[in-house]
């Protein structure tokens, strides 16, 4: 099946519209300039009107994957990104999760683990996404890299069209936002091929009613 078709499918089973032509969900944009930040466990580009990413692209190997039990969560801002992503003050009082794209139990067993914890690497998720699909997501991943030695990752997160006001998702955030919309996120390891869209909302959901992984024409991960 053609890519394409397959995430139109997919946004279908999660209530959602698809343009194949702009190859994104129709009421959804990017909305305004990027900025990049690379380390050694992630790249992630930053949408700085959104304040905070819309592409994060890692690979997990088998190594990296440890208990994250003995880590600490302690949140942090990369200085040259102060002025373009959340802060963890921004999240108070919002009911809204500190979501890690690439999970710090995917990074356990490197010695640049606290990276993860940066909040380039951080969006607004609502808990049942962050403790239902995106949890099982994580551990899809752990089985690939493990089956395979490694898994490339690449997540698109789309946002509102409109910046958010604080009534509509995070109250004490001091500056105009967009709440991530919906995750698609691709999956390669070994011969398999994986996409999923998951959207951003308080339905709970089992990573399988997102999209169910299916073979796919092989595609390349940046």
């Amino acid at each position: 099946m053609e890519t394409s078709k397959f995430i139109g499918a997919a946004c279908l089973m999660c209530g959602l519209t698809w343009s194949a032509l702009s190859q994104t969900p129709a009421g959804y944009t990017v909305t305004g300039p990027t900025q990049e930040f690379q380390c050694g466990l992630y790249r992630s580009e930053i949408d700085c009107q959104a304040h905070c990413p819309r592409l994060v692209v890692y690979t997990v190997r088998a190594e990296d994957i440890a208990s994250p039990s003995q880590l600490e969560r302690k949140y942090w801002t990369p200085p040259e990104l102060a002025t373009v992503l959340l802060e963890s003050a921004d999240y108070q009082q919002s009911g809204l999760h500190q979501g890690h794209i690439r999970d710090l139990g995917l990074s356990a067993g490197s010695a640049q683990w606290i990276m993860v914890n940066s909040h380039a690497n951080l969006v607004p998720m609502t808990p049942e996404v962050n403790l239902g699909p995106w949890k099982q997501l994580a551990a899809r991943i752990e089985d690939l890299a493990r089956t395979y030695g490694a898994c490339d990752c690449r997540v698109e997160i789309s946002f509102a069209t409109a910046p958010a006001t604080a009534v509509l998702g995070l109250p004490r955030a001091d500056e105009p936002y967009c709440l991530p919309q919906l995750f698609l996120v691709e999956l390669q390891a070994g011969p398999l091929h994986d996409l999923y869209a998951i959207p951003n909302d308080k339905t709970k959901r089992q990573l399988r009613e997102c999209l169910r992984p299916a073979q796919v024409s092989r595609l390349p991960v940046e």
